[in-house]
Order: C-alpha cells, then sequence, then structure tokens
C-alpha cells in the first residue's frame, strides 16, 4: 500500500456572468384587453413584455443588469438582486397588474430596484413599428441589441394580431427576420417555451379575387391521422 495522500478539488460553483443572458420574445403590440375574461381595462399597450432566457448550465446573478435606451430607442428597467437558473426564464412588464390579470400570477417576473413591486416595471414603451432594445451588464457593456420590425419580412401576428414575437434561435442572429416566430399561444407564451407551430393543421389552398357565383375560400388539411376539432 502507498502512503496516504490527501488532495483538494474544487467544481465549478461560481455563477455564469449575465453574458449568457438572451431576449428570447417580445410582446410590442399586444391584443386588446378582453375584459370579459377578468383583463384590465387598460390600453393595449399596457400588456407589453419583454422576455429573457439563461443559455449557460450555471445561473446568472441578474444584480444590476440593465435594459437602456440607445439614441431614443429601447426601454429602461434595472434588474434588482435575482438569480436566474440555467435555461431559466424570466419576464419583465410594461404594468404587473395588467399583465398579471391577462397571464395569471404563477409566470416567473423580474425583480427590479426598490421594495415595491408594483415599481418593478420598465420605463418607455415598445414601438408598435419596431425599434431596438439593449440588454448590458452592470459595466454598462452590451449583452444584447435586438431591433425587431413590422415589416413585411418579420411575423405578421405578432403586430397587434394576438400573438408575441418570439425568436427561434436565442443563438442564431437576431437581425434576421427568419430567426422569429409569432407565438402559436395567443397573447404569447410568457416565462416558458413557446411551442411553435406544430403544423397539424395547413392552409392547403386558397381561392382569392373570385368571380361570382364563386367566393373566396381557404381550404385547411388535417396532415395527422386522428380528428382535429377546429370549433
Amino acid at each position: 500500500w502507498s502512503a496516504i495522500d490527501t488532495a483538494d478539488y474544487f467544481t465549478d460553483t461560481l455563477p455564469a456572468d449575465s453574458t449568457n443572458l438572451r431576449i428570447s420574445e417580445v410582446n410590442y403590440n399586444p391584443h386588446d384587453p378582453l375584459t370579459q375574461l377578468g383583463e384590465e381595462d387598460v390600453d393595449n399597450d399596457q400588456f407589453e413584455f419583454i422576455e429573457i432566457v439563461n443559455i449557460a448550465n450555471r445561473p446568472v446573478e441578474l444584480d444590476a443588469v440593465e435594459f437602456v435606451q440607445r439614441d431614443s430607442e429601447g426601454i429602461v428597467f434595472t434588474f434588482g438582486d435575482q438569480t436566474l437558473a440555467p435555461n431559466e426564464y424570466l419576464v419583465v412588464p410594461k404594468n404587473r397588474s395588467a399583465f398579471v390579470s391577462r397571464f395569471g400570477s404563477e409566470v416567473p417576473l423580474a425583480v427590479g430596484l426598490g421594495d415595491d413591486p408594483d415599481q418593478w416595471v420598465y420605463e418607455g414603451r415598445l414601438g408598435n413599428g419596431g425599434e431596438r432594445i439593449t440588454l448590458v451588464d452592470p459595466s454598462g457593456q452590451s449583452i444584447q441589441s435586438l431591433a425587431y420590425d413590422d415589416s413585411s419580412a418579420w411575423p405578421g401576428r405578432s403586430d397587434g394580431n394576438g400573438s408575441a414575437l418570439e425568436i427561434i434561435n436565442v443563438e442564431g442572429d437576431v437581425s434576421d427576420p427568419d430567426n422569429y416566430r409569432s407565438s402559436s399561444e395567443f397573447g404569447g407564451s410568457p416565462g416558458v417555451l413557446g411551442n411553435g407551430p406544430d403544423n397539424r393543421i395547413v392552409i392547403n389552398e386558397v381561392l382569392a379575387n373570385s368571380d361570382l357565383p364563386d367566393v373566396d375560400t381557404v381550404e385547411l388539411f388535417n396532415t395527422s391521422l386522428t380528428p382535429s376539432d377546429r370549433s
């Protein structure tokens, strides 16, 4: 037998830095309030939100990470003392009470500065026609600068038609409109990964600019092997 030996082993337990944060969903032009469902009767812009995700395999400390305005574009928000776990999503709302009335109280919301949760909201508003959103680390260095638009190259349902704007690949090109989709979930999928299109029901044929007695029609096709209730 050899002599007893001792050694110290250290595991990588330090948190990941904030450069591992990504903007994952933007609801820049929400649908109008559905007051009959209990949503607050406020301007639709009050339901705006931005979602971020931690793409690292370690937690990220958010303290002093900020959304900042650049060239008068974007919103303003400073994160407080909060930790984001690996692959965890977090939402910064425009109006917390309006947000909760639409999405419920289980969605993880960002902690801001101060002791009043009602103040943990961003300043400014998201441009309905598009603008640049900038996320910076505590030293002011840019983490991500995302410029969305509402032109025809971008997903249309996210522009006031019931969906939010979701990025498809958070590590892909954030300036490429093809890297975005309209959320399949009505109103967006804040706090979780969106399901995306499941392609069970597809538009198979369109008749447009018809002459009587024909009328304009859209044909749907069920690609699955089971019935689908469209009511």
